[in-house]
């Protein structure tokens, strides 16, 4: 096999490797999202793994961790999301059973208004 033609396969399945990554990523932070609706708790370990994927290069990765982070009640990463609230970059979002595309910005700050709420009125 010419030389070119083995880097453009390998290239090729490099390309799929990092699109099958991403698309799992998506799938894991939509269901711990999910799932910290109805008990953050229950999910609250995964927090710091989710906060990660804050600096992902993928938009909808970046932006499903701030989503995640949000329902998830952490914290911790206030900062990171502040920084994202001022990213213009727009993904695929479903929302109340519609997909809608939102700004990593819109779900960014999104996620400070849940997590800067007082305490009593944050949803768990």
């Amino acid at each position: 096999m010419p030389h070119d033609a083995l880097r453009a396969r390998l290239q090729r399945k490099e390309y799929a490797a990092i699109a099958e990554r991403a698309t799992r990523d998506r799938r894991v932070l939509w269901a711990i999202g999910h799932i910290a609706e109805r008990d953050a708790a229950l999910v609250r370990f995964a927090a710091p793994r989710v906060a990660a994927f804050l600096d992902d290069a993928n938009p909808t990765v970046r932006g499903l961790a701030a989503w995640c982070l949000g329902r998830l009640a952490e914290r911790a990463n206030l900062t990171r999301l502040r920084t994202l609230a001022q990213d213009p970059s727009a993904f695929p979002l479903f929302i109340e059973d519609e997909l809608v595309e939102q700004t990593v910005s819109q779900v960014a700050r999104d996620a400070l208004i849940r997590l800067t709420e007082d305490e009593p009125q944050r949803k768990r």
